[in-house]
């Protein structure tokens, strides 16, 4: 159920933007995984507000606020338009609320819409490249200013009005070398040592600069195919989902995608190895591989 604002917490919302965006309007609540998000409208620009309130469902509400916080302080770290993309934020013992700008409504599925339906050779080679070293770059930078995003998937990849490729929904990301608390993410993405513990609902699984290697490649490969890299069974329970994944059932790549992009075949086959002492060590290597690629040959 979407959360109400009180009269109070929206009267310090308008307040915010008084000078900048006076004319600001709230849009209808939606229910998500983080708590109740409102599109807000200015007449200059759009706005994502994120708001949780703490309820008597402890477990439910700390997870909810704690994640609230987490992506309040990577956002804190992103730059945007001379500030960062943390526009404001309160939290307290009753309730928390963050407001970030909206960063626009084309994702990377979106975009690589035609190369599914048409196929490399069609899709045009440079444009998937440019697409692929855009997503490399924004997780890249995510791990230079210290943080692992922890729940790459397409949707999180996100073209802002201005072009560039930007991360969205930071809220189970972790430190680099940090303590943070993690879960876990969307099975279809995570690396295999994390989906060998997920099943336990335990907090303090340790995602690495090489598992998120393994996220890049498992999105990559579903961007590419239009499927997920591990071929479940039929009506799959989580566990099951889990375990395939841990225990490296894959699909190939298709024969159409390896005689016309081979050199994205093998960069995603390195990325998704089983065994992460295998896999591609970090998104720098990612990120050179594909631009000596969209500089040469493929």
């Amino acid at each position: 159920m979407a959360e109400p604002l009180t009269t109070e917490t929206e009267r310090i919302i308008r307040d915010t933007f008084r000078q900048t965006d006076p004319t600001v309007t709230f849009g209808q609540p939606i229910t998500s995984r983080i708590g109740t998000v409102r599109r807000l409208e200015g007449e200059k620009h759009r706005y994502l507000l994120k708001h949780v309130t703490v309820t008597d469902d402890v477990q439910r509400s700390t997870i909810r606020y704690e994640g609230l916080r987490r992506e309040a302080r990577v956002l804190d770290q992103l730059p945007w338009g001379g500030g960062t993309r943390l526009l404001a934020s309160h939290f307290d013992e009753t309730e928390a609320w963050s407001v970030q700008p909206w960063i626009g409504d084309t994702t990377v599925w979106d975009e690589t819409d035609g190369l599914r339906r048409e196929e490399v050779g069609e899709f045009g080679l440079d444009r998937l490249l440019d697409t692929l070293i855009d997503m490399a770059s924004a997780v890249k930078d995510l791990h230079e200013r210290g943080y692992l995003h922890g729940d790459l998937q397409p949707v999180h990849f996100v073209r802002d009005f201005d072009g560039r490729l930007q991360l969205i929904d930071f809220d189970v990301s972790v430190a680099i070398g940090g303590n943070d608390d993690y879960g876990g993410a969307l099975v279809h993405y995570v690396a295999p040592e994390i989906a060998a513990r997920m099943p336990e609902r335990s907090r303090d699984l340790v995602p690495t600069e090489r598992s998120e290697v393994y996220s890049f490649g498992a999105v990559a490969y579903f961007l590419l195919t239009g499927q997920t890299l591990t071929p479940y069974p039929e009506g799959a329970a989580f566990a099951e989902k889990c375990a395939a994944v841990a225990g490296g059932l894959q699909r190939g790549i298709p024969c159409s995608i390896e005689q016309k992009a081979p050199g994205i075949a093998s960069l995603v086959q390195r990325a998704v190895r089983t065994d992460q002492s295998d896999r591609t060590p970090d998104m720098p290597a990612i990120l050179e591989t594909l631009q000596a690629m969209r500089g040469g040959g493929v």
